[in-house]
């Protein structure tokens, strides 16, 4: 009984080294996991931002060019007043 016992220990022993030994595993999968997707994020958000600062440039050359149509719309109304007149 005594032997039986003591198997039984050893099996349970066994088998917590065997669950901690999975448990450690599966807690560095997951940080592994966690790291990857931390440098995927940072990687997609300066992409982000970069896209922001060519929209911005978009933004400033597309006022530009209303600004331009403005004053050369203003010029032809200047112009053909001075001919009517």
């Amino acid at each position: 009984m005594h032997n039986s016992f003591q198997s039984l220990q050893t099996n349970d022993l066994s088998f917590l080294a065997d669950t901690v030994s999975l448990q450690t595993s599966i807690q560095q999968e997951l940080e592994d996991t966690m790291q990857e997707r931390e440098g995927e994020i940072a990687a997609l958000v300066q992409e982000v931002e970069e896209l922001k600062k060519k929209l911005s440039m978009k933004d400033e050359e597309t006022k530009g060019f209303k600004d331009a149509v403005e004053e050369l719309e203003r010029e032809k109304t200047e112009a053909d007043a001075d001919k009517e007149k």
